[in-house]
């Protein structure tokens, strides 16, 4: 066993040798530092939706790639089958609406319509208010916190009553916790039903719809419940429902989608406004995490086995004395174990320093003391105590194998072998660098691929408008007032705005079947403003009044989704039908296809309906050279028509771009990850470098007296370094492609890994490499040869 002298001297070792204890410490205390950062995120990451009470038998109804349905598919479910408890259905709306009280209208986004038994789905926690009667009054309102606080200062507001949207009284009912970790953004919740009085003009019930897909359906099932069994029986029943009431044949292809899995889905393609995340990411920031740690080991090693000569006399000394080497071999894993401790404690306490920046940063909301339950501590002690022994048992092993006569008369502990396995470790360390590098390269390109495609529609220099009553009921005098400025170049109106097309339609083309699809409603002035690209035919136009609400525009995918043959010429002229209207529509022109939402999606079958009067949202093409003035204008315009609702533009680019910056914020995450691992690679090459240069002082030395230049004894080490360089790279190379292809493939369109980021990689570690090297090779070679060679 250790004794307290054993453990002193190994501590007296630690301070005489500082500069290695140093990089070992401070590298090993970086390495964990950075893993735990990157265990936070994923932690964080892996909690979406897992904090809700009864989380593991909620489920999303889907279809295919669609996650919003009609409203009739959640109440049949729960009328017809005694496996589901609860049911509710959800629509979120992200654009900005309007919440006015006493007068002072306020803009809130995310905005969710539910039905009431939404709280027994979701475990929103309630600060006030009563959640089993919350939402059972249409006219009522339940919010977060934040907004909350942000309207009436207080949260204390169940009866205050608010206007939503200059149209309806709401009475706040309830007032919940902020609303964190979930893939719904909430700010406020009202009730579903509210949503049938926006649509009392039309002679069918709303709140029971098979078609119009534009909904959440979420489902509580009872515990015992055999899921794939009660997915087979659904999918029965909406068959024979739907063919008895429309003699329509649909596929069983109905499912549910477990609430924790929600976030990370990947193969959903209509879901509406939501936050998602990307489990590929995940895995990568994990492996990332893992590499790092795994350099920090690497650095303890190589500098432990470096320092063999000197510490081999040590051992051979020990072992003529009679030490065993059981006992060698548990204290030098003991100084290892010390070594990781020392560096465990100055990981925690740097973490404690950086975690406000890191959460600021990051958005994540756990802190260090999420590292304090019982499980992560007893891993955290753990992994303590075995990453110290794996650290330690190679050098521990190695040096421990000395024949103690054989060190004494001067021969070098572990020779040839332990070069070899030295060498091997630095490949490896120079190959996880590369990769990183290679990495965060092909990410930096994606992001820009995504940021600057052509999307075949015109965003620059646009701005969004949300009409209500006044400007809607007096939209041609309204149009009329803005285009007076001269810095006002066109004016459109659009029923979704790029980025949030989410509106679904059932339509029938040539094939008659019905199917579901993207739809939206444009006026004859919104195409040509956003330069969409007719291939055949052409735009709406004023020139043919008569087709107001007569006609359609497909893009070339639904060309394809609803089976129409013939020439694109052939095709103008046909009709189309659609359960919008109940009479035939004509088919004047096919567009080009181009991105309406994020490169995220791919684009699916789009129809386009000329109605002028369809759309609440008004696009204003602006010119930059009086961009100032046109806003203010714009703004006494609205004041004059609707001076009790705040005036608000939104920059349609903007808006499209907020999509990106998910992916922005993780880029930014991993570049730092990835900064943070090369640094800590650079520790190690630092310290053997530093150790390997001494080591051959006496040779630099009496090469220099033979002739040799400074600079060709720089190389003599340089050398030996870029082969092993060279190695790393030429093993790194095919599998950073093959993993970073992998990787994109998750995108739908993505850019193409090429030569550049292996070529940045390989030029970026060469001049660490080299300055690294060449410091400490000069700085040996620079002293004078009498001095090193006066005590041979």
């Amino acid at each position: 066993m250790m004794g307290f002298l054993d453990i002193k001297q190994i501590v007296r070792l630690l301070f005489r040798e500082k500069f290695y204890t140093l990089i070992n410490v401070f590298g090993f205390a970086l390495g964990i530092a950075v893993f735990l950062l990157i265990l936070l995120f994923i932690i964080d990451q892996r909690s979406y939706d897992r904090w809700h009470e009864h989380s593991e038998h909620v489920y999303r109804l889907e279809k295919k790639d669609w996650a919003l349905l009609g409203t009739a598919h959640g109440p049949y479910l729960k009328e017809n089958f005694p496996e589901v408890e609860n049911m509710t259905r959800m629509m979120t709306v992200h654009i900005h609406q309007t919440l006015t009280h006493d007068g002072y209208p306020h803009t809130v986004q995310d905005l969710v319509f539910a039905d009431s038994t939404v709280f027994d789905i979701f475990s929103y926690r309630f600060l006030v208010g009563n959640p089993e009667q919350a939402l059972t009054n249409p006219a009522s309102i339940v919010l977060t916190r934040g907004i909350a606080e942000i309207i009436f200062g207080r949260t204390d507001v169940v009866g205050e009553v608010l206007r939503y949207g200059d149209r309806n009284d709401l009475m706040v009912t309830g007032v919940i916790e902020d609303v964190t970790h979930a893939h719904i953004r909430v700010a406020g919740i009202m009730p579903f039903h509210l949503l049938s009085s926006y649509y009392a003009a039309e002679d069918y019930d709303f709140l029971f719809q098979w078609g119009s897909w534009n909904y959440s359906t979420f489902l509580r099932l009872k515990p015992e419940t055999d899921l794939g069994a009660f997915e087979e029986k659904a999918n029965d029943a909406f068959f024979n429902e739907l063919k008895a009431l429309h003699g329509v044949e649909i596929e069983r292809d109905f499912f549910l989608r477990p609430l924790h899995d929600i976030y990370f889905a990947d193969d959903v393609k209509h879901a509406g406004p939501a936050d998602t995340g990307d489990l590929q990411t995940v895995r990568l920031f994990l492996a990332v995490a893992v590499f790092i740690l795994l350099i920090a080991v690497v650095n303890y090693i190589n500098l432990a086995t470096a320092s063999s000569t000197a510490r081999a006399r040590e051992v051979g000394i020990r072992r003529l004395l009679g030490g065993k080497r059981g006992k060698l071999v548990l204290r030098f894993l003991t100084e290892s174990v010390m070594v990781t401790v020392m560096a465990v404690l100055c990981a925690l306490l740097f973490l404690e320093i950086v975690m406000p920046w890191y959460r600021d940063f990051s958005g994540i909301s756990l802190t260090l003391y999420s590292l304090s339950t019982g499980y992560i501590v007893l891993l955290l002690l753990l992994g303590t105590v075995v990453t110290g022994i794996l650290s330690g048992i190679y050098p521990a092993m190695y040096l421990t194998a000395v024949v103690p006569i054989d060190v004494l008369k001067g021969k070098k502990a572990g020779g040839k072998r332990g070069s070899f396995f030295r060498k091997i470790l630095i490949v490896f360390q120079f190959a996880i660098t590369l990769m990183l590098i290679t990495a965060t390269v092909v990410i930096n390109q994606q992001l820009s691929y995504m940021q600057n495609r052509d999307l075949g529609i015109d965003l620059d220099d646009k701005v969004l408008l949300r009409l209500e009553p006044n400007t809607y009921q007096r939209w041609d005098a309204f149009r009329t007032a803005l285009g007076e400025h001269p810095g006002i170049v066109d004016i459109g109106r659009s029923s979704q705005v790029p980025g949030y097309f989410t509106w679904q339609e059932s339509s029938r083309g040539n094939s008659q079947e019905s199917k579901q699809h993207t739809f939206m409603q444009v006026n004859a002035e919104y195409l040509p403003m956003m330069d969409i690209e007719v291939i055949q035919g052409r735009l709406f136009s004023r020139d043919f009044p008569s087709e107001h609400l007569h006609a359609v525009l497909l893009n070339e995918q639904a060309i394809n989704y609803f089976e129409f043959e013939g020439s694109y010429e052939d095709i103008i002229g046909q009709t189309f039908r659609t359960d919008i209207v109940d009479h035939d529509l004509r088919i004047v022109g096919i567009v080009e296809d181009f991105h309406y939402n994020s490169l995220q999606n791919p684009i699916g079958p789009l129809v386009i309906f000329w109605n002028d009067e369809g759309s609440y949202n008004v696009t204003v093409q602006i010119d930059p050279a009086s961009y100032r003035e046109a806003v203010g204008h714009m703004e006494q315009v609205w004041m004059e028509f609707a001076p009790a609702t705040p005036f608000m533009i939104l920059s349609i680019k903007g808006l499209f771009m907020e999509f990106y910056e998910s992916e922005k914020h993780l880029q930014q995450i991993f570049v730092i990850f990835s900064v943070f691992a090369i640094f800590i690679a650079c520790l190690g090459l630092l310290g053997l470098a530093s150790f390997m240069a001494e080591r051959r002082q006496k040779e630099m030395a009496i090469r220099k007296v033979a002739g040799a230049g400074l600079f060709n004894l720089a190389g003599l080490m340089l050398k030996d370094f870029l082969v092993l360089l060279a190695i790393a790279l030429i093993i790194s190379s095919p599998i950073s492609y093959y993993l970073l292809s992998r990787w994109l493939e998750t995108f739908p369109y993505y850019t193409a890994v090429g030569f550049l980021p292996f070529a940045l990689a390989a030029s970026v570690s060469l001049i660490i490499t080299i300055l690294t090297i060449s410091y400490h090779a000069i700085k040996v070679a620079s002293v004078a040869p009498g001095i090193v060679l006066k005590s041979e």
